[in-house]
């Protein structure tokens, strides 16, 4: 991750030496300046471009860590499940039915993952945004449900 940053911060430093280097004469005039607004736009694109690279080349990392996330997850909700079953009546059907949610939003948190392995440069960065969505949602519902269940199930 700190790779990422230093990468991310040298090109974006480069791209700024690029666009606001000032023409070697004075005589050059305005083809040139408009000249050096294209070559730094294209320098800019080209920085933007190996950017993107980089963190599709980061994709086994991320990859790896969201299934070692979603397996946590998954064991948390395991025992989110053993606490529910130590109630009764309409508190039990309602952890249920609560578990049968988080058990979905685990199932589209595992597909995402699973698309992520697949996924090209092209689609890399939609797929890491929606994984990213969908993980802080399931993990506010896994908090919500652990509250609901200590308040729900006194000790």
């Amino acid at each position: 991750m700190r790779r990422r940053y230093v990468v991310s911060l040298t090109l974006l430093t480069f791209a700024t030496v690029i666009a606001c280097k000032k023409p070697s004469s004075e005589s050059e005039g305005a083809g040139s300046a408009s000249d050096e607004r294209e070559r730094a736009a294209r320098e800019t694109g080209e920085a933007a471009d190996a950017l993107r690279d980089y963190a599709y080349a980061q994709k086994e990392e991320f990859v790896l860590s969201a299934t070692r996330e979603i397996a946590e997850l998954t064991r948390e909700m395991e025992r989110l499940k053993a606490e529910a079953d130590h109630s009764a009546g309409a508190a039990r059907a309602d952890a249920e039915a609560k578990l049968e949610l988080l058990k979905a939003k685990l199932a589209a948190a595992q597909a995402e993952v699973d698309e992520a392995k697949a996924a090209t440069a092209a689609n890399w960065q939609s797929v890491q945004d929606r994984y990213k969505k969908l993980r802080t949602d399931l993990r506010a519902s896994v908090r919500d449900m652990r509250v609901w269940l200590s308040e729900t199930i006194k000790p």
